[in-house]
């Protein structure tokens, strides 16, 4: 075999097998250069056909069109059969595209044809093609792009809809998660509180305890050196000075009771079914033109008559009349009585009308004598009725309520009489500090009196829910039915010509839950208001035995213990107890309260938010 190269790629061969035989085997290439063109050997007729076969099949073409064009070609018989192999299989790739094609054409065209999927059925579909594609590992952008075109504003708004809801959901879980984290904070702050009280018990049974061994050490060194007692004594003053002003400083900063109510305030869901709205309110002081020199009202009970107001002060003897609509400096305003009517204040803590005569109420007088023994015709037998809280007095000192009947001439008044009362009182602070009078139907009058502290007691007037009313009628002897200038009995004298006798003690139920007992009013058909200084609220109840304004049975008089609720006075805008000092209370009617308050309490005694109600009167409006 020979074998010449000429140019770029021209190969030339022949072999002797093909030289004796060219169409059982020869193998002649031809490569075209564009320059230079050599042959081995001319082939011959039937090389070209052959070609011509290899490269279409065309038999008739013109063979020399070869030759020219430089084609290179292959006449070896295998070669032949390859390539009309390769010509079939390019024929059925063809064919099998077309068919595809075909098919997906009737496909799309038979999908447009058929309804829209609803959102649901997309959703479906979608999740099932990303599950498949998830298994598979094999994307397929054919139906998501056919998924993506079909429902593209439609699927859009269904994905955003969605993604709010999700939203929406998540951040309701948020707030539940935040409101369980805070009822398990107030839940620990309840419990710690706990703690702390009964930890504060604990201490306080040890210092009880070590209290108990330091006085029976300080009565042996007082046994043993007279010099210690008096050192000891001053140290004893000193030390309960120190802690009475520091006891006083933490009270009268008020911050535990507050923070405490703050707290409830905050945290309570139903506040406003159970504390009083304000209607309108007005300082006294803006009521009338003429004050008759008072620059302080510290008021401490009311009374509706008819819609005209009647109001008393304790640092004062006048009497305060108004109209319901508070209006300023109206000629309907005005004081009744001279303030300074006496030197020393008037006590004044109670006020009511009946049959045009007002009855004012003194708390508690300083009286001359004892019990039964003395000429004063005051007994302290009933005293000891109140669970032996208190006892007989056995000095020549005794204290009782007085109340005084007035009858009001213009801008004036005149004292018709003055009474003192059977019940007995530990002191001058802890009186009657409301009273109600009522008329029965047997036609006498009867005074309830309702005492300050609990247990009508000073000693014991913190024991929460134990308050108490008394009540009363007028007991006159000969001398007062046939004198008539009783105005200028005294009270003090050893010779009182009359006597408000105690009938009979109640207990008020202990749903007036109070630390102190201000004022009480009774509507006509018997529904009762009692107020509280201290905590800042009224009780609602019943009196059983009271029918249009009338008292039916003395004896039966009682409180209905199924009958009652609790409003609170209203909070700032920060939960912090503005109606710090409300003493005096009146129905407007069945669904209405008018209120007076005192003078807030000075030297720190009061925080100074409570300066922003005091010496006012407010009209309230009930849940």
């Amino acid at each position: 075999m020979s074998e010449t190269t000429a140019g770029i790629g021209a190969t030339s061969s022949s072999s002797s097998s093909a030289a004796n035989n060219p169409s059982a085997g020869t193998f002649t290439t031809y490569y075209y250069n564009g320059e230079e063109e050599e042959e081995e050997e001319e082939p011959n007729e039937l090389t070209y056909l052959a070609a011509a076969a290899a490269f279409g099949g065309r038999r008739n073409h013109d063979v020399s069109r070869y030759r020219d064009e430089g084609l290179s070609c292959s006449l070896t018989p295998g070669k032949n059969k390859n390539k009309n192999s390769f010509s079939n299989i390019l024929s059925l790739v063809v064919m099998i595209t077309l068919l595809l094609g075909v098919v997906f054409a009737f496909a799309h065209q038979t999908r447009r044809m058929m309804p829209p999927l609803s959102h649901d059925d997309l959703e479906k579909s979608e999740s099932s093609l990303l599950l498949a594609d998830k298994k598979m590992q094999v994307p397929f952008p054919f139906f998501q792009k056919k998924n993506s075109t079909s429902t593209s504003s439609s699927g859009h708004h269904h994905k955003k809809k969605k993604r709010a809801e999700q939203r929406g959901k998540k951040h309701q879980k948020e707030e539940q998660e935040d409101k369980k984290q805070e009822q398990v904070q107030a839940k620990h702050q309840v419990h710690v509180h706990k703690e702390d009280h009964v930890g504060m018990k604990d201490q306080q049974e040890r210092d009880g305890k070590n209290q108990t061994s330091l006085v029976v050490v300080k009565e042996q060194q007082e046994q043993a050196d007279p010099k210690f007692q008096k050192r000891d004594a001053k140290s004893d003053k000193r030390s309960s000075s120190r802690k009475k002003h520091k006891k006083e400083k933490d009270k009268n900063r008020g911050d535990s009771k507050h923070l405490q109510g703050n707290m409830a305030c905050l945290e309570d869901e139903k506040y406003s079914s159970h504390t009083a709205k304000t209607a309108y309110e007005m300082p006294f002081a803006a009521l009338f033109k003429d004050t008759r020199g008072e620059k302080k009202f510290e008021a401490s009970s009311v009374f509706n008559l008819n819609g005209t107001y009647y109001a008393v002060c304790d640092n004062s003897w006048a009497i305060s009349k108004f109209d319901y609509a508070l209006t300023p400096f109206s000629d309907k305003n005005v004081m009744i009585g001279e303030p300074n009517r006496e030197a020393e204040d008037s006590g004044y803590e109670a006020i009511f009308v009946v049959k045009d005569t007002v009855y004012v109420v003194r708390e508690s007088v300083k009286h001359h004598g004892t019990g039964n023994n003395s000429t004063t015709g005051i007994s302290s037998s009933l005293s000891s009725s109140m669970d032996g809280n208190v006892t007989a007095s056995t000095t020549n000192i005794t204290y009782h309520a007085t109340i005084e009947e007035l009858e009001i001439k213009g801008n004036d008044y005149e004292i018709k009489d003055q009474c003192s009362c059977e019940f007995e009182f530990e002191g001058d602070s802890k009186g009657f500090e409301g009273a109600f009078g009522l008329e029965g139907i047997d036609g006498e009058l009867y005074v309830i009196g309702l005492c300050e502290g609990n247990y009508c007691s000073e000693s014991k007037k913190d024991d929460k829910g134990h308050g108490k009313i008394a009540l009363m009628t007028k007991n006159s002897n000969n001398n007062n039915n046939n004198n008539n200038n009783n105005t200028t009995m005294d009270p003090l004298s050893s010779t009182p010509s009359c006597l408000w006798e105690t009938i009979k003690v109640i207990d008020i139920p202990s749903t007036a839950f109070f630390t102190d007992y201000s004022d009480i009013s009774i509507r006509p058909n018997g529904k009762v208001a009692i107020t509280t200084q201290e905590d800042s609220a009224v009780w609602i109840g019943q009196l059983l035995g009271i029918q249009e304004g009338k008292l039916q049975d003395p004896d039966n008089l009682s409180f209905d213990e199924n009958v009652h609720e609790v409003y609170y006075f209203p909070k700032s805008d920060t939960c912090k107890t503005i109606y710090c000092n409300v003493e005096g209370i009146t129905f407007i009617n069945d669904d209405m309260l008018m209120a007076v308050s005192d003078q807030m309490k000075k030297g720190g005694k009061q925080p100074y938010w409570c300066l922003e109600k005091d010496q006012s009167i407010h009209a309230f409006v009930l849940p």
